[in-house]
């Protein structure tokens, strides 16, 4: 599993940093904007703004072809999609990567899931006392 992830976050990083072009990483195409991730992070943007200055955007489509994880119809393999997702973890700080020496894929897409849903609450709590913050207080 450690091999799948150094794997994805190497392509990931050389492609932010210019080393692997959009000749080899194509842009994605505006329909899959939810699942635009910019090198070299791995959050995903959910059609967000772009950042400033530009990076080069991916989907897990568009890096599984690249590193030859595709599945025959072109889409991310799960494995491919479960990788991504754990390193958008490890990235914001739901999982720490020296736990996962021997997990097996069965046991990553296990600890992803339980990770997603608390990153998640945490991101609509955090909205939702933004909103509240930006309010006028009524007296």
């Amino acid at each position: 599993m450690i091999v799948l992830l150094e794997s994805i976050r190497a392509a990931v990083q050389a492609y932010g940093d210019g080393k692997i072009t959009e000749k080899d990483i194509p842009t994605p195409s505006e329909l899959a904007k939810k699942d635009f991730r910019y090198a070299p992070k791995f959050v995903k943007v959910g059609g967000g703004e772009p950042p400033s200055p530009p990076r080069p955007v991916y989907t897990s489509n568009t890096i599984g072809k690249f590193l030859g994880l595709n599945t025959s119809d072109g889409k991310a393999s799960e494995r491919l999609r479960i990788a991504l997702d754990a390193l958008e973890l490890i990235e914001e700080g739901y999982i720490k990567e020296s736990e996962l020496k021997d997990f097996n894929i069965t046991q990553l897409e296990d600890l992803v899931r339980k990770q997603q849903w608390n990153y998640e609450t945490d991101k609509r709590d955090q909205a939702e006392a933004e909103v509240k913050q930006k309010q006028p207080i009524h007296r």
